[in-house]
């Protein structure tokens, strides 16, 4: 889904290797996670920051047993579950950045990411004896583990690696990024109902949740383009959905479907003015090409906040919120947000720095500008199948007219001038 997403939100030239740099994390990170990563995340804890390595670590102890926290599903269903938000949270770092990254550079820097921000950030979040969760703040999906910290360290790699220089507003492929909405959206249902770790109602309040928040996310951002004079792109209508579904993620299990209704709305709201600000003024600072920090990073924060408010015991939550008596949750959720924030953004920019040291982060300026997918990958996104056209000149063979000769009409990636002349020559060819 987020491979089709971005590579059709990205400009041409960059689709290949964009999708390219967004599933690189499936080569990686479940390596990583079976070694080490999570027996780091989920092992005996060690001061409330990280897993004992030796807990879990090359598989041992994950077997049928029971997951100690969630005895309706066994040890190895755990382990693969949380796999899955492991690799799809560095890829969407990459979307700050995919024009310009250094593919093999990216290659060093997923597993020191993985090690030294994603598995301590899960330990403190989401075991019983992590810091965070000791201090009685509630992320039920991936609030601040999967989505704040993608957007802040996708902030801090943007930083880092300075902006584009390709500048255009025109997507590759606006199909693609449907397609990539609605693999989006239904694995969203799996993220967010699956923590409830069975099949049950708390699984089906988190389903609807995540639902009516994305559509009506949707539909307000719909209606800013309308106000602001724009047209009904379905750029910000695929947009508007992942924004609604990253808002609600922190809460799907915690509220109630009127609270999922207004964080649809605010997220949507928050996530449109932030992005075109940074468009229009941090540019040439901050950019965030396939806005991953505007959307995911800043929408966990809110997502985050909006949760310590609405949490709702009579709707799932073991502690209650903000507007049901307990403001201390609001304030303790501010403070942790801002430490999540800075730790995330400098603790990337370090991991930047020092790959840099070996590998150049950036790509050249020429092999830049002349895009990803044909400088460092040698592939296109599209070719168009050259078929043999029938033209006057010498006997080809058996099958052919007499006096008639086979040529094929050229790759236009390839050769467009050559093509172009043949065009003119002899008429457009036919496609199949």
């Amino acid at each position: 889904g987020i491979a089709f997403f971005y590579g059709g939100l990205i400009h041409s030239g960059g689709m290949v290797a964009t999708i390219a740099t967004t599933i690189l994390p499936l080569a990686i990170i479940p390596i990583m996670w079976t070694f080490i990563g999570f027996s780091l995340a989920f092992g005996d804890s060690v001061g409330g920051i990280f897993g004992n390595p030796a807990t879990y670590g090359l598989m041992h102890n994950v077997g049928a047993a029971p997951w100690p926290t969630a005895d309706t599903i066994t040890t190895a269903t755990w382990f693969v579950f949380q796999g899955m938000f492991a690799i799809v949270t560095p890829a969407v770092i990459v979307g700050a950045i995919p024009d310009r990254i250094n593919f093999p550079a990216l290659c060093l820097f997923l597993p020191i990411w993985h090690v030294v921000v994603y598995c301590p950030a899960t330990h403190m979040v989401w075991t019983p004896n992590g810091i965070i969760a000791q201090w009685g703040l509630l992320d039920f999906a991936g609030g601040m583990v999967v989505h704040m910290s993608a957007g802040c360290s996708a902030f801090a790699c943007a930083l880092f690696i300075g902006p584009s220089k390709v500048r255009t507003e025109q997507p590759a492929n606006i199909p693609f990024m449907v397609l990539g909405t609605s693999l989006l959206w239904f694995g969203w249902f799996g993220f967010n109902a699956g923590s409830a770790f069975a099949a049950s109602v708390y699984a089906s309040h988190a389903f609807l949740n995540t639902n009516i928040a994305a559509v009506v996310s949707m539909l307000v951002w719909m209606l800013q383009d309308q106000m602001m004079g724009h047209s009904y792109k379905v750029t910000g209508m695929c947009l508007g959905a992942i924004v609604g579904l990253v808002i609600i993620t922190p809460a799907a299990g915690y509220v109630n479907v009127g609270a999922a209704c207004i964080f649809g709305i605010l997220g949507s709201v928050f996530c449109y003015w932030l992005l075109h600000c940074m468009i229009k003024y941090l540019r040439h600072i901050i950019d965030d090409t396939l806005d991953a920090f505007a959307c995911h990073g800043m929408g966990g924060v809110l997502g985050t906040l909006l949760t310590a408010c609405f949490q709702n015991p009579n709707a799932g939550a073991s502690i209650p919120g903000a507007f049901y008596g307990n403001p201390m949750e609001l304030g303790k959720s501010i403070a942790v947000v801002c430490a999540l924030v800075v730790w995330y953004t400098l603790a990337t920019y370090a991991i930047c720095w020092f790959v840099n040291l070996f590998l150049s982060f950036r790509v050249n300026e020429e092999d830049e500008l002349m895009g990803l997918d044909m400088s460092k990958h040698s592939e296109a996104p599209m070719t168009m199948t050259p078929r043999a056209k029938i033209l006057p000149g010498k006997k080809n063979g058996i099958g052919s007219n007499p006096g008639s000769t086979v040529n094929m009409v050229p790759n236009l990636e390839a050769d467009p001038g050559e093509a172009q002349d043949m065009i003119m020559a002899h008429g457009a060819p036919h496609t199949a």
